[in-house]
């Protein structure tokens, strides 16, 4: 069975920026266990699945270690290679996934991906977390995963701590307000735990739908101009339309193949 793969640098200015995902194309869908293991091949944060649907294609996320619920990069990697490759003649997509119905539009050399919001609520953190911050959070907040608000943009860009060895499967946002860096309102960075296969993610599309809220709140602005300040780094521009996020970003192709593997017998698990 050959099946085609593509690695895309999503949310990136330039190849070797951005976030890398894996797509994977198939006619069915492929069994959990194959997916998982095609993601830990791959090792890159993120590996999607795409297959036809009725309306669309169905679109699902995995890493090296586990599947998710939502994945921004992943899915503005899987709506690339479909524009790229001209799978569909139309200017935008939809995949049912997880977390619903998903929207991509093609705008120029641009994506926009209609998703959901997080709304994220007061919380307490952990010792473990809080003693490795190095400074005193202005805000502590929890959607699924810890968000840190930070006083500086500096405290965020040189943050030089990991959560890995923490046991979980989400983990920490650090975010602050973008004062040091024109043309920007917000600067985050994130860091998963241990169970869920990645130390930082470079940038990270389903952060920005729970921070985009506090954000949008506090700096009384409904677009935002985001970048997270990975070693690899990204850009997003974020607009929320009510409980909705608009995250917009480009993608660049960086490679494309064929799997080889062996045949299902099943098309799903």
């Amino acid at each position: 069975m050959k099946l085609p793969i593509y690695q895309v640098d999503s949310f990136a200015h330039r190849v070797f920026s951005g976030n890398p995902a894996a797509v994977v194309i198939s006619r069915d869908a492929l069994s959990d266990s194959m997916c998982m293991q095609i993601a830990a091949e791959n090792n890159v944060s993120e590996t999607s699945f795409i297959w036809p649907a009725e309306d669309g294609y169905h679109l699902r996320w995995f890493t090296p270690t586990t599947e998710v619920d939502l994945c921004g990069h992943g899915t503005l990697a899987a709506a690339h290679v479909l524009f790229s490759e001209n799978s569909i003649d139309a200017d935008s997509v939809q995949f049912s996934t997880a977390s619903g119905a998903l929207t991509v539009q093609r705008i120029g050399d641009e994506y926009q991906m209609n998703f959901p919001t997080y709304q994220p609520q007061p919380t307490e953190i952990a010792d473990n977390i809080r003693e490795r911050l190095g400074f005193e959070p202005k805000d502590l907040l929890r959607s699924s995963d810890f968000i840190v608000v930070v006083t500086t943009e500096q405290n965020v860009r040189e943050f030089s701590d990991s959560f890995y060895d923490i046991s979980g499967d989400h983990g920490v946002i650090l975010t602050a307000e973008a004062t040091d860096t024109d043309g920007l309102d917000i600067i985050s960075r994130y860091f998963g735990f241990k169970e869920i296969g990645i130390e930082e993610d470079p940038v990270t599309g389903s952060a920005h739908c729970a921070i985009v809220q506090y954000w949008c709140n506090k700096l009384d602005k409904e677009i935002l101009d985001a970048f997270q300040a990975s070693p690899r780094g990204g850009y997003l521009t974020c607009e929320r339309v009510g409980d909705r996020v608009l995250l917009k970003g480009k993608a660049i192709t960086y490679l494309k193949g064929e799997c080889y593997l062996e045949s299902e017998g099943d098309s799903g698990d």
